[in-house]
């Protein structure tokens, strides 16, 4: 009888750890985050609607109708910090795993000290090209993985409102609110978005891994879910 042994494939594992954090960590703090922010609206529609139902005059009455206007413009501001917390750990997850499974063939595929490009997406690019012979824009799910980038520095570095680079490149995300003062054209992330988002991201995540997999054993990855358990029979 043959002998068998467990071992580990690590580009595998970094997958599953993936796929880890982006249901049991991302998903897990945006369903728990919007959960509460229902529960938080509906208590304070219960307080507008008692303030309506007591109003005696015409001032209270204009009162309870400010009150209600405002804490509509705090919901959705609520609402839009969560998609925006979502968005920001979405892109920090993509880039520090894609950046991770690169490094474990720093010694079999060595880096050089820089590689060009604009941005850090353009240089992982030139990157997986240069040293991996991979194309990483080949991918469908490249596309929204840039976008997500976009919109990303949109909300860190000018407060979610889009920008004329933005919106020459995509106007994906952005909606019209209306405010008290008037439209205003923002990032939003809703929770569909980042649903279908996390969805490509691990697609885009599986297909690299699967890649890397390719040039380090020069063939085919295993058909199926990329399973880091592996039996290896001894000779």
């Amino acid at each position: 009888m043959p002998k068998l042994r467990v071992g580990w494939d690590l580009l595998a594992r970094e997958y599953e750890e993936f796929e880890r954090d982006i249901q049991d960590v991302a998903g897990t703090f945006h369903e728990v985050a919007i959960v509460g922010l229902y529960e938080v609206g509906a208590a304070e529609a219960a307080e507008v609607d008692e303030q309506r139902r007591t109003a005696e005059t015409e001032m209270d009455i204009a009162d309870a109708e400010l009150e209600a206007n405002f804490k509509l413009e705090t919901a959705k501001d609520r609402e839009r910090t969560v998609g925006w917390l979502a968005l920001i750990y979405l892109v920090i997850l993509v880039e520090q795993r894609v950046r991770k499974l690169k490094s474990r063939f720093d010694k079999s595929h060595p880096p050089k000290e820089k590689y060009p490009g604009k941005s850090t997406l353009e240089k992982l690019v030139n990157e997986f090209r240069d040293r991996f012979r991979i194309n990483l824009e080949a991918h469908a799910a490249f596309e929204d993985w840039s976008d997500l980038v976009l919109a990303r520095n949109e909300v860190v570095h000018h407060s979610g409102r889009p920008r004329d680079k933005y919106r020459k490149h995509t106007t994906r995300f952005i909606h019209t609110e209306q405010f008290m003062g008037g439209p205003e054209d923002l990032i939003v992330f809703s929770n569909s978005d980042f649903k279908e988002s996390a969805e490509k991201m691990k697609g885009f995540v599986d297909w690299v891994v699967r890649q890397l997999i390719r040039v380090r054993d020069g063939c085919e990855p295993n058909a199926g879910r990329l399973r880091s358990l592996r039996t290896f029979q001894l000779e």
